[in-house]
């Protein structure tokens, strides 16, 4: 019999883990005890009794995806690897336990059942400093660039007569196009209420006021999608000339076996009630609440211009 130990384990969508003893080859399986589990940035944390254990990514092939951790004790350094794979993995590496006796290393990759939209939301609007490159084309001659997007704190202010909270979104950086290079610096103040629900924006080169009250869904699962607000578009703050509308709308794909892309488009009609342009923001989201931005696509007459984060 090898001195090799085995622990099967299974991670559920709902982000509970059941993991037996460590076993040698052959032997039974025994005492599943239940743990919680979920990719935080990349690693896998494993919460059991209220201690966390936290795995980096070793490597990530789409199919199989292989965590590892190293421990150090008085008897030197002990290697704990964890494994997912995709369903169809999985199945032929149970299946191959049944008929041969052999344990491997078998998890589930099905992606996680829900993710916590609300909570995601109020995430994406922490003080943050992103560096982004630019590419794409205006009017036929191709786009390169760089810059940074910055997050500022909350502060406190007055919003269409009401009490809310303001935060400044900053961009800086500079694109070339046609030989010529030309700075970018620009800002807008976002306003939203004490739920972190968008009211609207001011300080750019519009001014935005959100109908009613968003329709925030507190949780979402991959294959939904649905409309999450919309807005009044005016030249200023004493609206007096009405430029047109935005709304805001939103998308869950399958992506790994613990994240999902989360699509927001954002698609602005001119007072005609035509498509002036559009801005389709990726997102990977996690089910404990994380993201990462990864791209924004930006679409307008005669220009697409991409922004890699």
């Amino acid at each position: 019999m090898s001195d090799k130990k085995y622990q099967l384990a299974v991670f559920n969508s709902n982000g509970i883990v059941h993991a037996s003893e460590y076993v040698a080859e052959g032997a039974p399986i025994v005492n599943s005890d239940a743990a919680t589990w979920a990719i935080v940035k990349g690693e896998l944390w494993i919460t059991y009794s209220g201690n966390t254990q936290k795995y980096k990514l070793i490597s990530n092939d789409a199919i199989n995806r292989y965590y590892q951790v190293e421990k150090t004790s008085a008897n030197g350094s002990v290697k704990t690897v964890v494994w997912f794979y995709d369903q169809k993995t999985a199945l032929a590496q149970a299946q191959a336990f049944i008929n041969n006796n052999e344990i491997s290393e078998v998890g589930s990759n099905s992606s996680p059942s829900t993710y916590p939209f609300s909570v995601i939301w109020i995430n994406s609007l922490r003080p943050s400093s992103k560096n982004f490159n630019i590419s794409g084309y205006v009017n036929g001659m191709e786009v390169t660039g760089s810059g940074t997007v910055t997050r500022g704190a909350f502060s406190t202010g007055i919003f269409e007569g009401v009490s809310a909270n303001r935060q400044i979104k900053t961009l800086t950086g500079e694109f070339a196009v046609g030989g010529t290079t030309v700075p970018m610096s620009s800002y807008v103040f976002d306003w939203v209420n004490s739920n972190y629900e968008p009211l609207g924006k001011s300080g750019g080169d519009d001014y935005f006021v959100v109908r009613g009250v968003p329709t925030f869904p507190a949780t979402v699962r991959v294959n939904d999608s649905g409309a999450l607000y919309s807005a009044e578009i005016y030249n200023n703050s004493s609206k007096s000339g009405y430029i047109g509308t935005v709304s805001v709308t939103y998308v869950v794909e399958a992506d790994t076996a613990t994240t999902a892309l989360l699509r927001i488009i954002t698609e602005e009609r001119n007072a005609f009630g035509m498509i002036k342009s559009t801005l389709q923001s990726e997102v990977k989201i996690w089910p404990s609440g994380e993201f990462e931005l990864i791209k924004e696509i930006f679409r307008g007459d005669d220009s697409v211009l991409i922004f890699n984060y």
